[in-house]
């Protein structure tokens, strides 16, 4: 009874944490493209101003004094223009993958949430719902559910629908109506400021170095919210398919992720830099085997403990210890049984993504591939 009372008492004191750092947060992203649009208005106002006041004196010196002004605002505008990028990875349709929709939809029917309206294959062992407006910065939100590949491959159908729910969780619990502009809003801003210090220009040293103490606190602040958004999101998916369940997917993803991060992709690699060894490389085709066979044989199933006591440093998700105990999942190891979520909910259509997901890797990475 102590240890419940302290855990709703934990509970607690992150949501209020939460809501406070969702609004300062979203404050801040908002006032600061405020003022870095009304700068932009206010400098090029000011540049015509200059360049067309007064009788015809000076007339040459204002036009280079107003061009100045002008590359000013251009800076700034530079800075404020920052879209999302593009979704990376294969559109999926309801036809390829029936079983992946319908487990969606049920999902969603529970958390009274509109219909997935795209569901994309990427190529990281990865799950995550992004909303981006239509026509760049503003316009519908349109819904992706973008899930890797390798995931559906490292985990169970059971442990698949634990982490699909994750992800609805965030949509339901923090991405509603203004929350998903306000989060849109936060990330915009972000944005604005990784671009300022990617600036080389007078301007952008500038600017970057008046704002180190703001983009600082943002970024940590920013962090903070993420880890918070992680546990709300555990709680939720956690009352849909179980504490324990989701405690297995957190850890065999973990793991998985390390096994193909360390010995899977370092093996493609080394068969790539000597092509003239085997067949073709199709990394993402003969996965499947690989998590499934190479994952057994391999030490990582016997390095948990590494994974439990790594420190997340300022990684959007808290550490894997943090999230079983919020939970309350003692960490243990598992081996993923029967046939994995890409069998279950892709069928067919895996070994054809699968071809997409290896063309594209070939393109970006060795050209030469056929």
């Amino acid at each position: 009874m102590i240890v419940e009372r302290a855990l709703l008492a934990d509970g607690g004191r992150r949501h209020r944490r939460q809501r406070r750092l969702t609004l300062l947060l979203t404050l801040r992203a908002v006032a600061g493209l405020s003022v870095l649009a009304g700068l932009v208005f206010a400098i090029l106002a000011f540049g015509l101003w200059f360049a067309f006041a007064g009788n015809g004196e000076q007339f040459a010196l204002r036009i280079v004094a107003a061009l100045a002004l002008v590359f000013a605002a251009g800076q700034l505008l530079s800075w404020l223009w920052q879209p999302s990028s593009e979704i990376a990875g294969v559109t999926l349709s309801r036809l390829e993958a029936p079983g992946l929709y319908d487990e969606l939809d049920r999902l969603c029917v529970y958390y009274r949430l509109a219909p997935i309206e795209r569901v994309m294959i990427g190529s990281d062992i990865n799950a995550t719902v992004v909303q981006l407006p239509q026509l760049g910065l503003w316009g519908p939100l349109q819904t992706t559910l973008v899930v890797g590949l390798p995931l559906l491959h490292s985990l169970s159908p059971e442990q698949m629908r634990a982490i699909l729910a994750h992800e609805l969780s965030h949509l339901a619990l923090q991405r509603r109506q203004l929350a998903a502009w306000a989060a849109q809003s936060r990330a915009w801003w972000h944005r604005v400021l990784m671009a300022m210090e990617e600036d080389q220009t007078v301007v952008g040293w500038l600017a970057t170095r008046l704002l180190s103490w703001h983009a600082y606190g943002y970024l940590i602040g920013s962090v903070e919210l993420a880890h918070l958004e992680e546990f709300e999101a555990d709680a939720a998916a956690a009352e849909i398919v179980g504490a324990p369940c989701l405690g297995e997917a957190l850890i065999e993803v973990a793991m998985k992720e390390r096994y193909l991060r360390e010995e899977y992709w370092d093996a493609v690699m080394s068969q790539f830099e000597c092509p003239g060894q085997g067949g073709p490389i199709l990394p993402f085709r003969e996965m499947g085997v690989g998590v499934a066979l190479g994952f057994r044989r391999s030490e990582q199933a016997g390095r948990m403990g590494e994974l439990l006591q790594a420190d997340p440093g300022l990684e959007l998700h808290p550490c894997l210890n943090d999230r079983l105990a919020a939970i309350q999942v003692a960490p243990y190891s598992i081996f993923a049984k029967g046939p994995s979520a890409a069998d279950s909910y892709l069928g067919e259509a895996a070994s054809d993504l699968a071809c997409r997901l290896d063309r594209a890797w070939c393109m970006a990475l060795a050209p030469c591939c056929e």
